[in-house]
């Protein structure tokens, strides 16, 4: 976890977006329900905000918060017009309408604990994580398999849909009413 601080503080958690985030991105807008658009959105995990940005034009959403443990990081995604915060998902979460995680939960201690939480605190979640599939390139932090998130899943959120475009899983989950 140290390591990975240093290298995001150092890096960005995105020097580029590359191809293969961009594609993901366009499948997004492609399986994005409706009823998630216009949201007050929240990014946990929001990064250097690059992602947030896209993010947040794709869901047009009406207001953006981001957060984030990495001090620069967090500086980087301010400069971006992105309000953020300073926040340990593992100690404590917002409250809002709409969270999203990209590519976030593989990098937490306790995913389920954390995404129980996240129900108790939003209406809506949108989550990316990468999956697991041989040698994982470029993805610090312990990606999961399939099998091993779809575990989470059932544990944590119960009902939801699901996606899967080449080495990713996208999420949607609504509180019931």
């Amino acid at each position: 976890m140290v390591l990975e601080n240093f290298l995001y503080g150092f890096l960005g958690n995105n020097l580029i977006i590359g191809l293969h985030i961009r594609k993901q991105l366009d499948f997004l807008k492609k399986i994005l329900p409706e009823d998630f658009r216009g949201r007050e959105m929240h990014d946990l995990g929001c990064g250097d905000g690059k992602v947030t940005v896209i993010l947040k034009g794709i869901l047009k959403a009406k207001d953006c918060y981001g957060y984030d443990t990495n001090e620069k990081l967090i500086k980087l995604s301010r400069e971006k017009g992105i309000k953020t915060e300073k926040m340990d998902l593992e100690k404590s979460l917002p409250k809002g309408e709409l969270a999203i995680f990209w590519g976030v939960l593989h990098h937490l201690k306790s995913p389920r604990e954390v995404l129980k939480r996240v129900k108790s605190n939003f209406k809506y979640l949108i989550f990316r994580e990468p999956l697991k599939k041989g040698i994982t390139l470029f993805e610090l932090g312990k990606p999961f398999r399939a099998e091993q998130i779809e575990k989470i899943l059932k544990d944590s959120l119960g009902d939801y849909e699901s996606y899967i475009y080449k080495n990713a899983i996208f999420v949607f989950w609504r509180k019931k009413h």
